[in-house]
């Protein structure tokens, strides 16, 4: 007897040897107990690689990150925020470790489930497949959408949190300052201005995000309802390629490509958020910097003189293009001499000291070395010869020793002392139960520590000693201390001095005046108080 179905009728094969449902069923378990094994071993292989190989790259990239920045010029970091930096340490490579770590891993798995299945129902039934993914074209338009959405809200949110980031690393580094004076309500609301920027960033993203997943799985049920629809059609039709079995097992292919591809989702914005910060990251990493320290490029001469000379030398920072500092200067200084810089604030003595160190390449002129052009030098042979003492004594965290030997890193104990010995810093070191080993913080007074910065300006034997009000932020007591160690480290030295306490500056071999970039006096103590000119006032 013939069984039918629709228009379609089947003739039974009683030649058809059946196997029993207990035998079908043992084998089936038997199926997936060894895949289940073989998922086992592969899972921890693909989810311990792509953790390990993030680990090991994410480990490389940061190293790399870090060891750019701090080969870059010092007016690009006039242009780029010291907490933006520190954001990009550590929050973009978090974000990029989360788009290659396991995420990486869940994607590709996902990919090769859909790609899978969708072969093997285009094998078993490739006109149902076909009608069942139609609407792929607005799928992949959908999903192409969230990843552009993704990337371009990301860059503004990595933006406004580095911002952020930035405004609570210096309310953090200054807090004495603003608890003395109550800005804790000003910083607070300076942080939540930050945050309120990305976050409504963040909305943005997430209204953009939504409707084109809303579009996706609209695109995902509609293909549902045309795969039981053409299905019924072909069973009817077509019975001997397509049964109800066929239809179902096209369905739940089709069903299940479409729920591992909504799982991609998280994985797309992973993968999204980590090519945005990795391409803030190797912007850093790939940028040239203008004057590289790390360089073996510049001469080297054996010895230096120690004559210095500004010629027509104009200059503007990077971060204010609009206000020039220096303009057209010239001046010289001596070998062995002590100049003294002197004038208001922002006429350019700073800068000239800046300069003389190759922060900065002036705009227009040259500053000669031994008549020399110091852009012809090697960077790291320069400021080798160079010492400076700065108001403000930076002490890192170590020893004593240690911050010394900042100065010079491969300099031997008997130069460590020396060096402290001239900074008349030998003794009080030597009062520390643990000597030059005692841990530079709290212990040491404001007057310790300056001597201390001194004797890492000249454990490296400079030539030329550049002092930027070096005895300013100090009381009498410790100023008489820390000025009878800076006379001794001037002798034989070419010395530039910026101060404003006549007991610093009178003693100069010359001073000169500066006013708006320009030389507008020079001579020595006694000539310019006759003169009553800028150095008078």
């Amino acid at each position: 007897m013939n069984n039918s179905f629709g228009e379609c009728f089947v003739v039974p094969d009683n030649n058809t040897k059946t196997q029993s449902p207990y035998d079908a069923i043992v084998g089936i378990i038997n199926y997936f107990a060894l895949l289940g094994s073989l998922s086992i071993l592969c899972y921890w292989i693909a989810w311990a690689s792509w953790i390990i190989a993030a680990e090991r790259q994410v480990r490389r990239i940061r190293y790399a990150l870090f060891r750019n920045i701090l080969r870059q010029e010092i007016g690009w970091f006039d242009v780029n925020n010291a907490g933006e930096l520190s954001n990009r340490l550590i929050r973009d490579l978090d974000t990029i470790k989360d788009g290659i770590n396991d995420n990486m891993a869940d994607l590709i798995a996902l990919l090769a489930r859909v790609l899978s299945v969708l072969v093997f129902i285009l094998v078993i039934g490739w006109k149902l497949t076909l009608v069942s993914l139609s609407l792929l074209p607005l799928m992949i338009i959908a999903f192409k959408m969230i990843l552009k959405t993704t990337l371009n809200y990301t860059s503004k949110e990595i933006q406004a949190f580095a911002s952020a980031s930035s405004v609570a690393q210096e309310v953090l580094q200054n807090i004495r300052t603003v608890t003395a004076f109550h800005g804790q309500a000003k910083e607070e609301e300076r942080f939540a201005k930050n945050l309120i920027v990305a976050k409504n960033v963040g909305i943005e993203k997430a209204l953009y995000v939504g409707i084109w997943l809303g579009l996706a799985y609209i695109c995902i049920f509609v293909s549902h309802t045309l795969t039981f629809w053409y299905g019924s059609q072909l069973v009817r039709t077509d019975c001997t390629n397509y049964s109800a079995g066929i239809v179902m097992v096209v369905f739940m292919g089709c069903m299940y490509a479409s729920i591992h591809t909504g799982y991609l989702t998280p994985n797309i914005q992973h993968f999204a958020e980590a090519l945005t910060s990795g391409s803030y990251v190797f912007d850093i990493i790939d940028r040239q910097t203008k004057i590289d320290v790390s360089s073996d490029e510049g001469d080297k001469p054996q010895n230096m003189i120690g004559d210095i000379e500004f010629n027509n030398v104009t200059f503007t920072y990077p971060a204010r293009q609009e206000t020039p500092i220096l303009n057209k200067l010239s001046l010289k200084i001596l070998s062995g001499k002590t100049v003294a810089l002197v004038g208001t604030s922002g006429c350019g003595k700073s800068t000239i000291i800046q300069l003389i160190q190759r922060f900065y390449d002036p705009d227009e002129g040259e500053i000669l070395l031994d008549g020399k052009d110091i852009k012809t030098l090697n960077v790291s042979w320069l400021r080798s010869h160079i010492g400076i003492v700065s108001q403000e004594p930076i002490l890192f965290t170590g020893s004593i020793e240690d911050n010394i030997r900042f100065g010079k890193l491969n300099a031997t104990d008997d130069e460590v002392q020396t060096a402290a010995k001239m900074a008349n810093a030998h003794d009080f070191i030597m009062e520390f139960p643990e000597n030059y080993k005692t841990l530079s913080g709290d212990k040491l007074s404001g007057g310790q520590k300056q001597r201390v910065a001194i004797a890492r300006a000249l454990v490296s034997n400079p030539k030329i000693l550049l002092l930027d009000e070096a005895t300013s932020a100090l009381d009498n007591t410790s100023e008489r201390i820390v000025q009878d160690a800076l006379d001794k480290a001037k002798q034989g030295r070419t010395t530039v001095v910026i101060a404003h306490r006549l007991s610093t500056i009178r003693n100069a071999d010359l001073i000169i005046g500066l006013e708006h970039g320009r030389v507008i006096e020079y001579g020595i103590h006694d000539d310019l108080m006759k003169h009553k000119g800028l150095y008078y006032e």
